[in-house]
């Protein structure tokens, strides 16, 4: 009788030490499946506005070059040399645009054919003001990030000031898994710019580079802005769409503190955004000092912190905005004499919060 009771209880515990983990399977399934679902909804939306921004690009072409044929001379040397080089453009049209409509009527014209004057599709950003895009917060963006293969082990890292470039004097949140660096600028709630880089090892690691693009595109909402992201140049580009800049930042940049970088800003949100020198004296900490504080309330000295060649200062953590102006945490001291910086922000996404979405 003893021994069945025993070999019961046992099968309870064991029980009771499944099902969390079972539990645990269905979540991830669950998760799994709606990552899945977003990822094919991006795609259907990406290809329905590169169809109809490629449509609109090619009609604009082909409209251009049959203008050009309107009156000339088609016996005269110059009639012939004009029809030979819209020719080579009707190619041009048929390869960079293969299955829109003016790629269809550029080989038509090409065997000599008559086609009719189509009106012209509509531009799929047309009638958007420069407000029509917008960055993520910084939920999305962790969101995100604590999805992908390469950010098993993300953490919060203390931001150093950065003194150089379009992002000087931007207060910002840091976060790093080995050599890729996640940078949220401005309020958190509201960002001013989002950017991801590589570090080290990962500089000459195309892989690296793709994930970050691809980290990106995937917290962006607009499939335009999407579109334009992607046909960066990866060694060093900048192009403005609506009110973003979209931008590629080679290592070598003055302002790019040793690292590779793929940015999306506002210029206007990140100016406005941009701390005085008397907020920035406010809210900012020396790493020495910022150390002393106990783990997981400020930073430690000895670990690794966002644009480690820049200042000698990193943001407090805790701070935060009131009234456009920021404000420094409340600066507490433990029983021993431990400093303890809090406020509303103090204990936002802090790692242990970061790895409760890993799991």
């Amino acid at each position: 009788m003893l021994g069945f009771t025993f070999r019961l209880l046992v099968l309870v515990v064991a029980l009771a030490l499944t099902t969390p983990t079972l539990g645990q399977d269905q979540t991830a399934k669950e998760r799994a499946q709606q990552e899945e679902l977003e990822r094919k909804k991006r795609r259907e939306a990406d290809d329905a506005y590169r169809m109809a921004k490629n449509e609109f690009l090619a009609a604009r072409k082909l409209r251009l070059l049959r203008e050009a044929l309107k009156g000339d001379d088609r016996n005269s040397q110059e009639g012939k040399e004009l029809r030979e080089l819209v020719a080579d453009r009707y190619r041009e049209i048929m390869t960079a645009f293969p299955g829109t409509q003016a790629a269809i009527d550029a080989a038509q014209l090409l065997d000599g054919k008559e086609v009719r004057e189509r009106p012209a599709p509509p531009d799929p950003d047309g009638g958007k003001s420069d407000q029509f895009n917008f960055l993520p917060d910084a939920d999305k963006c962790l969101d995100v990030a604590t999805r992908q293969a390469w950010a098993e082990d993300l953490k919060q890292i203390p931001a150093t000031v950065i003194d150089k470039g379009v992002m000087r004097s931007v207060p910002y949140q840091s976060y790093r898994a080995g050599d890729y660096e996640m940078n949220i600028y401005g309020d958190p709630d509201h960002p001013a710019g989002v950017e991801i880089g590589v570090y080290s090892g990962l500089l000459r690691s195309k892989i690296a580079k793709n994930h970050c693009v691809e980290f990106m595109a995937a917290v962006l909402t607009d499939p335009g802005d999407r579109y334009l992201l992607r046909s960066l140049k990866l060694t060093i580009d900048s192009v403005k769409r609506g009110n973003l800049t979209f931008e590629i930042t080679p290592e070598t940049a003055d302002d790019a503190y040793g690292g590779w970088w793929v940015s999306v800003y506002n210029t206007k949100a990140l100016d406005k955004a941009r701390a005085s020198a008397k907020e920035l004296a406010a809210i900012t900490v020396d790493k020495q000092t910022a150390a002393k504080a106990p783990a997981g309330l400020s930073w430690s000295a000895t670990g690794p912190c966002a644009c480690p060649l820049g200042s000698s200062k990193v943001y407090a953590r805790g701070y935060y905005r009131d009234n456009d102006t920021y404000t420094p945490p409340t600066v507490q001291a433990d029983n021993e004499g431990k400093t303890l910086y809090t406020g509303p922000r103090a204990a936002s996404t802090t790692t242990a919060q970061v790895a409760r979405r890993n799991t």
